[in-house]
């Protein structure tokens, strides 16, 4: 694209695009049972090479109450 696209070779160099992705995991918890959750992942902007993974509990499943329960046991 670089040698096609002039500003696109421009552009290249600031690294102002940014790879986030949404996935799905579950995950089998020992005293829960199966926890759901959707990630999203976004790349850290001051170039260090770092990435940030946000679970958020599935909506429509019960991984919400299941996760406060987990919780609340610490307290």
């Amino acid at each position: 694209m670089k040698t096609r696209s002039p500003e696109f070779d421009l552009w290249w160099p600031l690294h102002e695009i940014q790879n986030s992705g949404e996935l799905y995991k579950q995950l089998n918890h020992p005293q829960v049972g199966r926890l759901d959750f959707e990630i999203s992942n976004f790349d850290v902007t001051d170039h260090s090479g770092l990435r940030m993974a946000v679970h958020v509990p599935m909506p429509g499943t019960d991984t919400a109450e299941k996760m406060a329960s987990l919780l609340d046991a610490w307290k």
